[in-house]
């Protein structure tokens, strides 16, 4: 099976989608029935090295003038990109996948991570609601569009759930729960206990985002013990 993953880069740059959508990627290609593709708007030597080490083609996308966004790019694949299984992420990364699910005759799995109308009630700015209520309805027709709906937990799954009754698409979404990296479940401890406990909490976003990331709950819950320290490791969207 042929299956291309659309993506905005393949090292994580700018937001925690990549590293998830590079992880998926990574274990698409142990499969030995899968051979894997990410289709990205740009890409680089080393990165193409490294996904190859996974047994994962990069592919980078023409440049379109004209286009405002670099991943509208990703519309056109090339055409000697065979294509059994294209996945879409939100509304960022999947309506791509309908205009190469129509050229292509190939089957669409559409990937849905969050619930955009929820975000947009604990965004502390003007037309968040609104906002985030429009990306849901377009979330949702992408979905109902798709072949193949995956959410990630079950939280999103029962939130997206109820819109796809009416359509009779309910019984096609697969809940997907993400497990440790093994980079990191495979790391050796020390024996030796330090002075204090270290919390670690990774994110991105902006100073507006820090309760939307819960970085304020992690706070409050370190606060409470004198022997811990929180570390918050993230950059600003851009």
């Amino acid at each position: 099976m042929r299956v291309v993953l659309l993506a905005s880069e393949w090292r994580t740059k700018r937001d925690e989608l990549s590293t998830f959508n590079r992880e998926l990627a990574i274990q698409l290609a142990k499969h030995p029935d899968v051979q894997v593709s990410v289709f990205l708007p740009r890409c680089d030597q080393d990165e193409k090295n490294e996904a190859l080490s996974h047994k994962i083609t990069l592919v980078q996308a023409k440049r379109r003038p004209g286009f405002d966004n670099e991943t509208q790019w990703l519309c056109f694949p090339p055409k000697d990109l065979q294509i059994d299984f294209v996945i879409g992420h939100g509304v960022e990364l999947g309506h791509q996948a309908q205009v190469i699910q129509e050229n292509r005759s190939c089957k669409w799995v559409q990937f849905v991570y969050n619930d955009p109308e929820e975000r947009g009630m604990l965004k502390d700015c003007p037309d968040a609601i609104s906002d985030g209520e429009k990306k849901r309805r377009d979330e949702v027709d992408l979905c109902v569009s798709a072949d193949f709906v995956v959410a990630v937990g079950s939280k999103v799954a029962e939130a997206y759930r109820p819109y796809f009754h009416s359509c009779d698409k309910d019984q096609n979404v697969f809940v997907l729960t993400p497990g440790i990296f093994t980079d990191f479940s495979n790391i050796a401890q020390s024996s030796q206990d330090g002075s204090k406990c270290r919390v670690l909490a990774l994110g991105h976003g902006s100073a507006g985002d820090f309760s939307l990331k819960g970085f304020d709950i992690a706070a409050k819950a370190v606060a409470k013990f004198d022997d811990a320290h929180l570390i918050v490791v993230g950059a600003e969207a851009r």
